[in-house]
């Protein structure tokens, strides 16, 4: 957990998840790094979630889609 609060803290969100990846399902840590892996996933999606630029309208260039 330590290694991947870093990792994270750090900006490695990737690596953070990787590492998260080694936590059991019966490891006494897994309800955190739950936790730890949806607050990353967030960041993740926060950055991927940026509005597009409009475009132009392109001109008719006689063609039919």
């Amino acid at each position: 957990m330590t290694r991947a609060r870093t990792l994270a803290a750090g900006g490695h969100l990737r690596d953070a998840l990787s590492v998260l990846d080694l936590i059991r399902p019966t490891d006494a840590q897994k309800e955190d790094a739950d936790r730890l892996r949806a607050d990353i996933q967030r960041q993740l999606l926060a950055l991927t979630a940026t509005p597009m630029p409009a475009s132009e309208p392109r001109e008719n260039s006689g063609r039919v889609p």
